[in-house]
């Protein structure tokens, strides 16, 4: 039966991350104390249990605070003993309970979701993971005494201002999240899992140059993708196995991220790549105007008969007579009752007063009514956004 040789303690550290800005320093330091766990016993083979370590994670940032979002930290494992490690794991600024997780020893692509500050403003994360290897500390056994192995991972961050903070920005983000709450350890499954897509939905809303509804439909998708249930890094490793036929089983995972196992004795999993959005056009039918509606006017020429009295007469030698007094009306009742009118309040005057009246006939343009004429228009296929087809965002 294959037993597992003693191993050494671990203490060297070796570590990578992607460039930034030191304006904000997220620093991850994995420490503890490596161990080989005891082999199992089963009916086909003895599996070795992998070393592990408990991971503490500090993090550093200007302005990050209780009622920011939380720093997401992705881990995946690289090689045999680590590759069945695909997790998120997330750090709450007034939570020290949160900066702790365990892991198998071994390497690692370390990537990072950045908070949401409750102002709206970011940190500018790597666009590609850290990677990280966990080795061995030569000539050291695992009772020595001293420095404690530790894995440490810097990075500097570039803070983005509220104000500068765009829809892709965030639209990236809560599109990272939707994928880490579907891998998420306790910090990000359930009731956790919804704090912390709320907390950073709310956040991302009070970014001055974001759409609310966007940013609102995008918080949805994510918590509607939150798990009940927890993913765990794996802690049973692939350092060998054996079985009663003598036959081994082995595993490998290539730099290209396939892999192979040659028996049943070993396994391996290929580490998820980072999320890149596949954009599809929304669109939608508007109605596009092109003549408003109007109502044209309809005119007729009409004939109006008006009725002219008035004080007035001729004498024989062709002068004229009466007051020279006159006023025009619609009808001949009214032009008689002024003419009766007239001479009653004329009768003490020295002058003579005659009064008639007579009609003439008038043609007058008048509007006798309208003619409606509809909208006219047509319907347009316009884009109104687009959305990944992988993680529901949308921009």
């Amino acid at each position: 039966m294959h037993t597992p040789a003693r191993t050494s303690s671990l203490k060297r550290i070796l570590s990578r991350i992607a460039t930034g800005i030191a304006t904000c320093l997220l620093v991850v330091v994995l420490s503890g104390c490596f161990g080989q766990q005891p082999a199992v016993e089963t009916d086909d083979a003895t599996v070795t249990e992998a070393k592990t370590v408990l991971a503490s994670i500090t993090i550093d940032a200007p302005g990050w605070s209780k009622d920011s979002s939380p720093f997401v930290v992705h881990f995946v494992g690289l090689d045999e003993a680590t590759a069945d490690v695909d997790f998120y794991h997330a750090v709450s600024a007034d939570d020290e309970a949160s900066a702790q997780v365990e892991l198998p020893a071994g390497g690692y692509e370390v990537g990072y979701i950045s908070a949401i500050n409750a102002d709206g403003s970011i940190y500018r994360t790597p666009d590609e993971p850290a990677t990280v290897v966990i080795g061995e500390a030569d000539g050291e056994s695992d009772d020595a005494a001293g420095e404690q192995p530790a894995l440490d991972v810097d990075g500097s961050f570039e803070q983005v201002p509220a104000e500068d903070v765009t829809q892709d920005d965030i639209d990236g983000i809560l599109g990272d999240l939707a994928d880490a709450v579907e891998k998420g350890d306790e910090t990000l499954s359930g009731d956790a899992g919804k704090d912390v897509v709320d907390t950073a939905t709310g956040n991302a809303q009070n970014a001055p140059n974001v759409d609310k509804d966007k940013v609102e439909q995008a918080g949805d998708e994510a918590s509607d993708a939150v798990k009940d249930e927890p993913t765990k890094p794996s802690t049973s490793g692939n350092g060998g196995s054996g079985s009663s036929s003598g036959n081994s089983g082995s595993s490998s995972k290539p730099s290209g991220g396939s892999s192979s196992s040659s028996s049943s004795g070993g396994s391996s999993s290929a580490s998820k790549p980072a999320h890149q959005h596949a954009w599809v056009a929304q669109t939608e039918q508007q109605w596009v105007v092109d003549e408003a509606a109007w109502d044209e006017p309809v005119y007729e020429t009409r004939a109006v008969t008006k009725y002219i009295a008035e004080c007035r007469y001729y004498k024989e030698d062709g002068s004229a007579g009466g007051c020279g007094a006159s006023a025009t009306f619609d009808n001949a009742t009214d032009a008689s009752n002024w003419m009766k009118d007239h001479l009653l309040a004329h009768r003490y005057d020295d002058e003579d007063h005659f009064t008639h009246y007579y009609s003439k006939t008038e043609y007058e343009y008048v509007q006798t009514g309208t003619v409606h004429h509809d909208e006219v228009g047509h319907w347009e296929t316009v884009t109104t956004g687009y959305k990944c087809s992988g993680c529901g965002a949308t921009q």
